[in-house]
């Protein structure tokens, strides 16, 4: 979530600083990837900047603010999203102010973006990735409950000593597709004689 502090200048020439807040949890940013082309978020924004594509990025970024704009809840466990809410901040001049200044500064926009991205969303999209590749296992802990593990979730040592059908299950079995820790990791598997 973002807490984006706005001063602008109201209808009765009134100067606000107001917090306006943003926030867009998994589900609403599979949905908008499903509605901006299936792409990653970040990478189609670029793309319309480096083709100057204001039209679209206009779209873009009016359809990510409305999906990601509410009120945090007092309490702190909700973010309360509605249409009148949306309504609200879209009226004002503090939209017009926040809105201007993310289309006119590339590296506010990217920030912004990345702002209203919940905090653990870099290792959650890592394993639905790794899961969306093959690249994930069920495993089962002591209480029989079962639960995705990807490579990350292991430490050096483990993929080590691990067998190799695991391994290559997590890794893969292309050198030229794994990145370089797990390359030297399945180098020393062999040096070792378990790869």
């Amino acid at each position: 979530m973002i807490k984006q502090p706005i001063t602008y200048q109201d209808y009765n020439g009134v100067t606000r600083t107001e917090n306006h807040y943003f926030n867009l949890s998994i589900d609403e940013i599979a949905e908008l990837q499903g509605t901006v082309g299936g792409g990653d978020l970040e990478t189609l924004m670029q793309m319309m900047i480096d083709k100057k594509d204001i039209v679209g990025m206009i779209g873009t970024f009016k359809k990510v603010m409305q999906l990601a704009y509410g009120v945090q809840s007092e309490d702190g466990r909700r973010f309360i999203k509605t249409p009148q809410a949306w309504d609200e901040f879209h009226s004002s001049n503090a939209f017009n102010e926040l809105f201007f200044e993310l289309l006119t500064d590339a590296e506010k926009s990217s920030n912004f973006i990345i702002g209203m991205l919940p905090g653990d969303f870099d290792a959650k999209m890592a394993k639905l990735k790794a899961a969306q590749d093959g690249r994930s296992v069920t495993v089962e802990d002591a209480k029989h409950e079962k639960y995705e593990r990807t490579v990350d979730d292991y430490s050096r040592e483990e993929l080590l000593e691990m067998d190799q059908e695991l391994f290559n299950k997590l890794v893969g079995t292309d050198p030229v597709k794994m990145d370089k820790a797990h390359l030297v990791i399945a180098m020393q598997r062999r040096s070792l004689g378990r790869g």
